[in-house]
């Protein structure tokens, strides 16, 4: 029988001829669903599990073409034709859940990838579309009158953003204006996510204190005469003025993270803050509304005007992560809940794009919660007196940290699939609490190269201004020509060397794991039947 032979040459025959067996197997399951049996089933895991391949150059694509026709099989085998009977969904499932937990390498790469396709019937929510024709243009003390604000002149500055306290009240009101060169739809865009965040707000679970957006002759969009803003760096903002405005609690600027006396969390407040954030990010995912920067995220944020992807972090391809400490100072999450709007995005379809915002979001909250740590000296940076790394590992509490991570993962899952994981963790958080320490406690990587190429992206004031930033002296910046020679500088730390592989490698496979386990819980509990093979 043919389906025989193939199964037998996954265990007999050299990776080459496994490789093909899978493909033999995935054309004969596609035109006869039900000879793929619970025997089928356990021989496509054993070879997954299979150590012997994982020595192979290719190993990764012969574990994800397993993975991926034991993902087509969940899905019922030979499409609408056929419903999955549920041993065998469950049989799979289960096979997953050992891989994730047990493996290492390609065969967990391949594990997790595969089940990150799940399809879960989620689909996001759509947006209304920005006003047309001309908006309306208003000045900043006749903006405060219409607001309310009228009797409370004082502001602060936070980012582009002015902060008016309301008096007799625990709220803030604040409008928030675009920079220059920035579309003023994304302003829209936040003001109507604050909207419809707020029609479902009975949803979700604990403290989050949703913006109410403010109008202006009926429209959240509209433009703040440039002459009487008060802005201190005005000069940074849009010409045209937009804005949109929203009152809001006033603990909405406060990090659960802050360095400063005043606002800093004790270690029980700490976790309470970055557990409701864990489960309002995962309720949020899994009504489609993903936010796509918990923390901005880079790969080499240098590089984010010349590259197509922005230069913006993908976890799950494993490479170095910049200035992690530097992303972590003001996290869009805090002790009023998700912030910054502007950075939802509307998801449907394939989970895989869930799989790695499930991905970013824990890794957010976990760099988060590494920070916390390391603001107890933020000054200790770099290289010490002997010109050495900074060894701060003491800062850090192994215990609190581990705490920190479990919850941070059970309190995610819980939004997201809708029901408390079942153990404590599904890796060695210990283990990993340990690296993490290692990595994140002595800043061995702190050099970034600002290739010439950049430089040549620079007007002479963009490379002087560049550099300053960075911490080059004038007399220092003197010496040195626009695109002349590539230039390395100490802006770390970042989590690996300038263009190399993250140097946390078992922080990505805590992504994948959690990730995927999370979107294959999800589907395991919504019963949810989606296309087979094709």
């Amino acid at each position: 029988m043919e389906r025989n032979r193939l199964l037998d040459a996954l265990d007999h025959e050299s990776f080459s001829g496994a490789y093909l067996a899978v493909g033999g197997l995935r054309r004969l399951f596609q035109d006869a669903p039900q000879l793929a049996d619970s025997g089928s089933v356990d021989r496509l895991g054993r070879l997954i599990l299979t150590a012997g391949f994982s020595r192979e150059r290719q190993a990764f694509f012969l574990y994800r073409s397993a993975a991926e026709l034991l993902i087509a099989l969940l899905n019922g085998g030979g499409g609408r034709r056929s419903a999955p009977d549920q041993g065998r969904r469950r049989q799979i499932l289960d096979i997953f859940d050992f891989v994730l937990q047990t493996t290492q390498g390609p065969p967990h790469r391949a594990a997790a990838e595969a089940a990150g396709t799940l399809p879960l019937g989620i689909c996001g929510p759509a947006l209304p579309e920005p006003p047309e024709g001309a908006l309306p243009c208003i000045g900043w003390r006749t903006f405060l009158q219409r607001a309310g604000a009228a009797g409370s002149p004082l502001y602060r500055t936070a980012g582009r953003s002015l902060v008016v306290a309301l008096q007799g009240t625990d709220e803030v009101l604040v409008a928030k204006l675009a920079r220059h060169g920035d579309h003023p739809a994304s302003l829209f865009r936040e003001a109507a996510w604050a909207e419809l965040i707020r029609s479902r707000r009975h949803r979700f679970f604990g403290r989050f204190d949703i913006p109410r957006p403010l109008t202006i002759q009926g429209s959240p969009l509209f433009r703040l005469q440039r002459s009487s803003l008060p802005h201190a760096d005005a000069a940074a903002l849009h010409p045209m003025g937009f804005a949109v405005a929203f009152r809001v609690h006033r603990d909405y600027f406060y990090y659960p993270n802050s360095r400063r006396p005043d606002a800093a969390l004790a270690a029980p407040d700490l976790l309470r803050v970055l557990c409701r954030n864990a489960r309002l990010l995962g309720q949020l995912s899994a009504m489609g509304i993903v936010h796509t920067a918990p923390i901005p995220l880079f790969h080499n944020r240098t590089q984010q005007h010349r590259r197509s992807d922005l230069g913006v972090y993908a976890w799950h391809r494993g490479g170095r992560l910049d200035r992690w400490l530097l992303s972590s100072r003001h996290p869009n999450f805090g002790l009023s809940g998700i912030r910054d709007f502007e950075h939802f995005e509307s998801v449907s379809g394939s989970a895989r794009g869930l799989y790695r915002a499930i991905g970013t979001h824990l890794l957010g909250l976990i760099l988060v919660a590494a920070s916390f740590f390391r603001h107890k000296e933020p000054d200790r940076v770099g290289f010490d007196a002997s010109g050495g790394p900074v060894d701060v590992r003491h800062l850090f509490d192994p215990s609190l940290f581990e705490v920190l991570v479990k919850g941070i993962f059970r309190h995610y899952y819980a939004g997201f699939v809708g029901r408390e994981f079942p153990a404590g963790a599904p890796i060695d958080v210990g283990r990993l609490v340990s690296r993490m320490i290692e990595e994140m406690g002595v800043d061995r990587h702190m050099e970034e190269t600002l290739r010439t190429a950049d430089q040549e992206n620079m007007s002479d004031i963009a490379f002087r201004e560049h550099l300053l930033e960075r911490g080059l002296s004038d007399e220092e910046i003197s010496g040195l020509r626009r695109g002349e020679r590539e230039i390395v500088l100490h802006t770390g730390p970042h989590l690996g060397g300038f263009n190399q592989p993250i140097s946390l490698p078992e922080l990505i496979h805590f992504m994948e794991t959690s990730a995927a386990i999370c979107v294959a819980h999800r589907y395991l509990h919504q019963g949810f039947t989606g296309p087979g093979l094709s």
